[in-house]
């Protein structure tokens, strides 16, 4: 006979299995095969593209010793400070330079860091969505959603745009902290915050917006009268600042 606990862990490795086979197939339909045969095209536009492999390489190139200012790269010379301009993928350049050193190209691990983007932003969702105790099928569909719907796929000329991972863990703390008050919490969304702006500028001020009107929105769910409400966060901080410990943080 099979007992209840060997029902769950075969329901458990279903469920795991069919998350993987969903992002397998639409990771080598959505993002691999575009790339074209032999990976013999680049993902993006002209332009983004050109520009966001110069910033990753020019960031390589700074810590092999190559380039002598990470914030001064050798354009519109010599005007210092250059990748201030725009995103400097600060939060996902190692990802790039580990690939280069393992001796690709500068092309070919420009795709390698795309391609990554895409297993990074699956897996964050679908840990979110069943850290809140959604089913398998839930999970996969959620995590499609977020990783390969069409609004996604239509900013896909803009390979900036595509690490996006710390959306979901950043929302998902600062769920937490309404729900048990630690400070911990609190910190690990500013963490994930603080990440997005260097994965990218966009997208980390979008997601600080995100946050705000999510922080302005917790105390109508929890309370009824004005006063409780705009007493919500001050009470919020205070309680959790007293009950946290330092070993707490970290």
């Amino acid at each position: 006979m099979i007992n209840s606990h060997d029902k769950l862990n075969s329901s458990e490795v279903f469920g795991w299995l069919l998350i993987f086979a969903v992002f397998s197939i639409s990771l080598w339909l959505i993002v691999i095969q575009p790339l074209g045969p032999n990976l013999s095209r680049m993902p993006g536009d002209l332009g983004d593209t050109r520009f966001n492999n110069y910033v990753l390489e020019h960031n390589y190139r700074w810590i092999i010793g190559k380039d002598s200012s990470l914030w001064s790269a050798p354009f519109e010379f010599p005007y210092p400070g250059t990748i201030t301009f725009s995103d400097n993928h600060f939060g996902s350049m190692l990802i790039y330079d580990l690939f280069r050193l393992m001796g690709l190209d500068r092309m070919s691990a420009f795709q390698a860091w795309y391609i990554i983007s895409y297993l990074l932003n699956f897996a964050a969702a679908a840990f979110v969505l069943h850290k809140i105790n959604l089913r398998a099928l839930a999970v996969v569909i959620g995590a499609f959603l977020f990783t390969f719907s069409l609004p996604v796929l239509a900013q896909e000329g803009h390979p900036q745009l595509s690490y996006r991972f710390c959306i979901p863990l950043a929302t998902f703390c600062l769920w937490r902290y309404s729900q048990n008050n630690q400070l911990k919490q609190l910190v690990l969304t500013l963490f994930w915050l603080v990440w997005q702006f260097y994965l990218s500028i966009y997208l980390g001020f979008f997601l600080a917006l995100l946050l705000t009107v999510t922080a302005m929105g917790l105390p109508l769910l929890q309370n009824r009268s004005v006063r409780s409400i705009l007493r919500y966060w001050p009470a919020s901080l205070k309680h959790a600042w007293k009950t946290s410990r330092s070993i707490e943080l970290f």
